[in-house]
């Protein structure tokens, strides 16, 4: 007899099926065997039948079982802010509508893989929260400094940026938002173009009711403890940082870097594990042609990445607002 069902939602367009397999893969082959997974993949109409199958072959019965939400025409016309992400980012707005059977949930991005059993963040989640997530940097949002820094934390309402969680691993408390309305606030702020879109989006109206998750549950790689500048955190904070790069319980690739596209990307190696361990018919299937379909993009990120492309970027960034009399969000 199963002890716990868990549901667990994966958005998934056309362009990462591949990726959500994998991701839903990893999860699997790490949910202990007394927990039966419920499958939600979120789907634009029209998905090709083969992408229904790729996914549909994750199922077990009496163990995992998949669902499918079709979202029709949602944020179609959503302006992006972030080349790599589609529209699809936005469909996690609507879970509290699109599960009103269940009380939680828990969320996971297309582009990360689970290292370990995820019962326990599901369970954590405080009653009185909307949200768990884990902090979205080291710290939050490294990248905004300064003046630029505080002009985002003005932007969404909030006092600083020290507690901005990344929205791609969420446990999300369905019955309270759906107590206080939540989804209608969740779409009107979906015109005001934000920076880091739904992410902004779910800071900003879940403020004051986010707990904090352990960083292992979502480890980017390019945030490493290496990336810290001396003396930036604590030194416990520094300790929890390098325990959760060392034994990390979900690997997230929240960056343009992704796993598929080279194996020599940082911490590619958990990503591959899995893609190796699929079916064998899976993979000549689905996997390989997409990788192949995908491999000559990783040149272009490596040199869009390189140290003399982004110190030019960043040059040029700062020289704007100087310009706009913005300061040099030092």
């Amino acid at each position: 007899m199963k002890s716990l069902t868990l549901p667990v939602v994966f958005a998934a367009d056309e362009n990462y099926l591949v990726p959500a397999y994998v991701a839903a893969f990893s999860l699997v082959q790490n949910t202990r065997p007394e927990t039966e997974l419920v499958l939600y993949f979120m789907i634009p109409v029209g998905l090709p039948e083969a992408g229904r199958r790729l996914l549909s072959s994750l199922g077990c019965p009496g163990r995992c079982r998949v669902e499918w939400i079709e979202m029709r025409e949602q944020f179609e016309n959503a302006k992006m802010q972030i080349s790599y992400i589609t529209p699809a980012t936005y469909y996690r707005l609507l879970l509290p509508e699109l599960l009103p059977q269940w009380g939680r949930c828990l969320y996971l991005d297309a582009d990360l893989v689970v290292e370990e059993d995820l019962t326990g963040l599901y369970l954590s989640l405080p009653e009185d929260s909307y949200l768990a997530g884990v902090v979205a940097g080291n710290p939050a949002l490294p990248g905004l400094k300064g003046e630029a820094r505080a002009r985002h934390a003005a932007l969404l309402g909030l006092e600083n940026l020290d507690g901005y969680i990344n929205a791609g691993v969420l446990v999300c408390n369905l019955e309270k938002m759906r107590r206080d309305d939540l989804v209608p606030r969740f779409l009107e702020r979906v015109a005001q173009n934000y920076p880091y879109q739904d992410q902004d989006i779910l800071n900003a109206l879940c403020a004051g009711g986010i707990a904090h998750a352990p960083r292992k549950y979502n480890v980017c790689p390019l945030n490493g403890p290496d990336t810290l500048p001396p003396g930036l955190l604590s030194r416990e904070e520094e300790a929890r940082v390098r325990a959760a790069y060392r034994a990390p319980a979900v690997v997230h690739y929240a960056q343009p870097q992704k796993p598929w596209l080279s194996r020599r990307f940082p911490m590619a190696e958990h990503w591959w594990r899995y893609c190796d361990a699929a079916d064998p018919a899976i993979r000549r299937e689905f996997l390989a042609p997409y990788i192949r379909r995908n491999r000559w993009r990783a040149p272009v990120i490596r040199l869009k990445h390189s140290r003399p492309v982004m110190g030019s970027w960043q040059a040029l960034k700062r020289g704007r607002q100087l310009l706009r009399g913005e300061g040099g969000g030092k």
